[in-house]
This record gives structure tokens, C-alpha cells and sequence, in this order.
């Protein structure tokens, strides 16, 4: 998972998957110099959120098996086996609470047979249940302490990234070494990039050469005394607090948030409607196909300035928002067979042969302007040079050249 956490698509068969949930670095270092009670709560705000996306992801078909020949049949599970891992700081040394949940890859599915995770959903819906963490994580924190939140732009996304209301940009990045490696070495390799072929790289491109900079850039794991590494991240921030004691300074942190705590039923279709479109633009200005999990990753993103009573809330804000957002825009997978066997249909009626989590969708606007491209390319009527000026342009005299 990435945001959230991060999981690579393996090369075979794997026992499990690692996915890891890490904080935003202003909750990190809250928690790093906060005294005892406010890091019990920070870590259990956390583990709830974990615990949370992981039951969402259970609940919603992300972990999901197949079956039948070429696994051609969608397969529910009644849930996962998992282990959860907990971390306190970055390879840097820097505080990062972050939990790795190590996902068997074995699953029991209705009808009591165990077979292995379909990895194509799981990974196409990282980034989803990276966002979904992010946005409970923040409502149990709110609830908790009171935190603010506010959104902070990053130089390596267009995305802004909500931070705790009050932790400076300076005490993050005072934090951040990793990250810090990490973009000198990217921006090395983009200006050899530059230098080889002679223009910038793609956003995706610059997106490689920074996976490339994260694996260059990486230190061994080192093992460390945490009530130590408290006392060097305390001293570390000194300069950051103007002399103020750290644990009061995040004391200082509580009771910041302005906004009201929503319920579902306090938002209505008009507003989530709103929601709903913004989404659809984004994802559509980002690829011309989707799916229901790059909608809902959006939708999850577009709703992190707000906050709710409970994060149960803002997740049925969020399924009602998908749901609206689906009704934008078209379906181009293959249509659903019109008689498929009740051995083959879900409880709900639908077909077992549909992955609802990886049909691709588009928007209107995208069919149409493909449509005008492919009759553009068919026309022959279009501008022709005149025979004679074609001649003049050929002959000696001419300054043009005979391309």
C-alpha cells in the first residue's frame, strides 16, 4: 500500500501479503513527544483504524477468491487470517508509527473451501484503503483529543495531505530524513534522465525514478531502544518548540477542531451529488478507464476535510457517494449474462462471473470524444493543397524543401 501503507504485486505464488498502515508524519511526531497518555491514545486511534479498514475491506469483496477454470468465477470470503506488527520509526530513525498486517494467502471462502486471495483486487485497492485509513484515523483522533486538521501540499503530488492542525511543516520535515533522501535522490535521477534523452520525464516516469530513488536510498534496519529514541526525538525537536516542553507543546494540540461532527443523514443528495461529480472529474482527468475502486479512493479523498461523530459514519458517506458517483458515469465491461443459474448468483442476484471490483467504467464525455477522433480519422474529405500550388511548391524556384 502506499499513503496508508504499500504491497508489491509478486512475481509467484506467496504465502501472504504485508500490507502497512503508517501514520501521517504529524501524528507520528505528536505521538513521539507526547507523555504517556496522549501516545496510549494516538496508538489506539491507529490500531482502531487498522482494525476498521481491515473489517471494510473484508466486508466490501477487496479480499475476494477465485475459482472454476482460468478462475473465471468471483468467490466471497468469510474473511482473512492476518497478523498484525507494530513499528515505531522509519529506517531513518525518525518517529513513524506504522503497522504491518501480514495477510495469509488462504482464505475460507461460503461454501467452506480455503483457496488463495485473488492479488488483483487486493492490489487495486491499496491506494482505496490507504485513503479510507487516512480518513478514520483523523475522526478517532478528533473524537479522542479534539486534533485539528489542515491540508498541506506536497511537492511530489497534486494531492494535499491533511496534517494535524498546529505541527509545523519545519517539525515534520525535521523529521522526514527518509523522505529527504529519498526526493534528493529522485531529483539526481531525473536531471541524468534530462540529460540522456533531452526533456523532462513523465509524471509517470518521475514516479519510477522515484521507486528507483526509494530502493537506492535505503538503509539496513536498525534495532533501537525506544524510550532512547524518545529522548533524541524530544531533544531534535527543541529547536522546532521555541523552548517550550515537548509533552505540553502536544497537550497545546487538543481541542483545535472548528468543524462539526457529521453524521451520514446530515448530508444530503444535492451535497454528496456535488461530491460524487468533483470525483468523476478527477478520476476521468486521470484515466480515460476506471473502476469502482479508483472512484471510491477519490471519493475518500475528497471528503478528508471533513469530520464525523464516528468513523462508521463517514464510511457509509462514502458508499453513498460511490454508489452516486457509478450512476455518472458508463459501464464497458462485457454485459451481465441475462440468465445465469441460481448456482452461479450471489445472494443479492448478481452473477458470480462478475468481478465488481475490477469492471471498468468511462464517462460519456470520453466515448464521445473517441468517437469524434475515430470519424475525424475515417474522413477523406478533408483540406487539399491545389495541384498547382503543389507543382510551384516542387519546383527549383520554390523555398520550400521538397518534404
Amino acid at each position: 500500500m502506499d499513503g496508508a501503507g504499500r504491497t508489491r504485486a509478486p512475481a509467484r505464488p506467496v504465502a501472504g501479503f504485508d500490507l502497512t498502515f503508517s501514520a501521517p508524519k504529524s501524528v507520528s511526531v505528536a505521538w513521539a513527544l507526547g507523555d504517556a497518555r496522549t501516545q496510549a491514545v494516538v496508538y489506539e486511534a491507529h490500531l482502531r483504524a487498522v482494525q476498521q479498514v481491515i473489517s471494510y475491506a473484508e466486508s466490501a469483496g477487496i479480499f475476494s477468491s477465485r475459482s472454476g477454470n482460468a478462475g473465471v468465477v468471483h468467490e466471497e470470503v468469510r474473511g482473512v487470517v492476518a497478523a498484525g506488527f507494530d513499528h515505531w520509526d522509519s529506517r531513518a530513525g525518525d518517529p513513524q508509527l506504522h503497522t504491518h498486517v501480514v495477510v495469509m494467502n488462504r482464505a475460507q471462502c461460503a461454501d467452506g473451501t480455503w483457496r488463495t486471495l485473488d492479488g488483483r483486487v487486493l492490489f487495486a485497492g491499496t491506494v482505496a484503503l490507504s485513503e479510507l485509513y487516512n480518513g478514520v484515523l483523523s475522526d478517532y483522533l478528533t473524537q479522542a483529543l479534539g486534533w485539528g486538521w489542515e491540508p498541506v501540499t506536497r511537492a511530489q503530488s497534486a494531492v494535499p495531505k491533511y496534517e494535524v492542525a498546529g505541527v509545523s511543516p519545519a517539525l515534520q520535515t525535521e523529521f522526514s530524513r527518509r523522505s529527504g533522501a529519498i526526493e534528493a535522490a529522485k531529483d539526481a535521477l531525473v536531471e541524468a534522465f534530462v540529460a540522456a534523452h533531452g526533456y523532462q520525464p513523465s509524471a509517470r516516469q518521475v514516479l519510477k525514478l522515484r521507486q528507483q530513488a526509494t530502493l537506492a536510498t535505503r538503509p539496513d534496519k536498525q534495532q533501537h531502544v525506544l524510550a532512547e529514541q524518545m529522548d533524541s526525538w524530544r531533544s531534535r525537536a527543541g529547536a522546532h518548540l521555541s523552548g517550550a516542553d515537548p509533552a505540553g507543546w502536544v497537550r497545546a494540540l487538543e481541542d483545535r477542531n472548528t468543524l462539526p461532527l457529521l453524521t451520514s443523514t446530515a448530508l444530503d443528495d444535492a451535497t454528496l451529488g456535488d461530491v460524487a461529480a468533483i470525483a468523476v472529474r478527477v478520476v476521468a482527468g486521470q484515466r480515460a478507464t476506471f473502476t469502482r475502486l479508483n472512484v471510491l479512493a477519490e471519493v475518500t479523498r475528497q471528503l478528508h476535510g471533513a469530520r464525523f461523530s464516528d468513523p462508521a459514519e463517514r464510511v457509509t458517506v462514502i458508499d453513498r457517494t460511490t454508489g452516486m458517483a457509478l450512476g455518472l458515469v458508463v459501464s464497458i465491461s462485457a454485459p451481465q449474462l441475462a440468465h445465469t443459474p441460481a448456482l452461479l448468483r450471489r445472494q443479492d442476484g448478481s452473477s458470480r462471473f462478475r468481478f465488481p471490483h475490477l469492471e471498468t467504467y468511462t464517462t460519456q464525455s470520453t466515448l464521445d470524444a473517441e468517437a469524434r477522433l475515430v470519424d475525424a480519422g475515417r474522413c477523406l474529405q478533408g483540406p487539399a493543397v491545389p495541384a498547382q500550388v503543389a507543382a510551384a511548391c516542387a519546383s527549383p524556384e520554390s523555398d520550400l524543401s521538397a518534404e
